[in-house]
């Protein structure tokens, strides 16, 4: 059924791709796409202010777009939601690039179809990427949550897959979903050292420097020192590395024990669950104890 809209959208498809009555350039990569400044000024504050500012581009009636990470695709994809309003632009290859344009252009509309496509299609096997798309770009909280979520929920199949959690980009982001108390994991020793030392390798030159704060993270974290050390120097660019040798040989004489001198527990309390049983004359009393953190239980 024809409307109103949608004759509107196909027309100014049609002048767009008939380069009809075109007045402005966008170039990228070398590519050039006709366009009518009127219809981008109207969805894009970024062109309005361009065409009213009386700068080099309203002279030449061309400008380059080739920093704003766009490419010959994306850019099309861009062209077609503003003339058309088209949602189903937006796909998991250019949901990132277009989100990053349209807060770089200020297009409103296009921003919130890209959150809520990311919202909707984010699963264990890409929430890691979604995450960091939902860092990287303002008003997008809502977003991140969702993704931060799943990566928690999913921790533990995530960091046995190839290379996902090594795309978080900063050690502080890592962090939080390691020292998260709704992370789903049982081993939590040897997946938390095999995360951190793989994120770290993934980058080495840049990364390596994080490796004292990872680790003292990690034993807050009721991972052991000894733990950290054995897995550390399994591990080629940590075992040739004298500094990071030197650094773990301190890590481990300062918690060489889960018992101090006068017998309490140096590392983190865990959360336990006691149960205690028995007859009701007080015979054949017994007591139960499950750890959470190591997941057993004993007598």
């Amino acid at each position: 059924m024809s409307t109103y809209s949608s004759d509107l959208a196909k027309g100014l498809w049609n002048l767009k791709i008939d380069d009809k009555y075109a007045d402005f350039t966008i170039s990228v990569n070398g590519r050039e796409f006709k366009c009518h400044r009127v219809i981008l000024a109207s969805l894009s504050e970024f062109f309005e202010v361009m065409f009213d500012s009386g700068l080099m581009e309203t002279e030449t009636g061309c400008v380059c777009l080739d920093d704003m990470l766009l490419d010959e695709d994306s850019c099309s994809d861009l062209l077609k939601f503003i003339y058309t309003g088209d949602p189903s632009v937006v796909t998991m290859d250019n949901a990132d690039i277009l989100l990053h344009v349209a807060h770089m252009m200020q297009i409103k509309s296009l921003h919130t179809i890209c959150k809520q496509f990311l919202s909707v299609n984010a699963d264990k096997s890409n929430c890691v990427h979604v995450w960091q798309i939902a860092q990287n770009h303002g008003d997008t909280a809502d977003l991140a949550e969702i993704a931060r979520s799943l990566i928690l929920k999913h921790f533990a199949e995530i960091a046995n897959s190839e290379a996902k959690l090594d795309e978080i980009g900063t050690v502080d982001s890592l962090m939080s979903i390691l020292e998260s108390d709704n992370i789903n994991v049982v081993d939590r020793s040897g997946l938390f050292c095999q995360v951190s030392f793989s994120w770290i390798v993934a980058d080495l030159e840049n990364r390596i420097q994080r490796f004292p704060e990872l680790c003292e993270a990690m034993v807050q974290n009721r991972v052991s020192a000894k733990d950290i050390y054995e897995e550390a120097v399994k591990i080629e660019e940590f075992s040739s590395n004298h500094e990071i040798l030197r650094f773990l040989e301190d890590l481990t004489s300062r918690h060489n024990s889960d018992m101090q001198e006068d017998g309490v527990f140096a590392t983190p309390a865990d959360d336990v669950l006691v149960v205690i049983g028995g007859s009701e004359g007080g015979n054949n009393c017994s007591v139960m104890v499950f750890s959470f953190h190591k997941r057993f239980g004993f007598l």
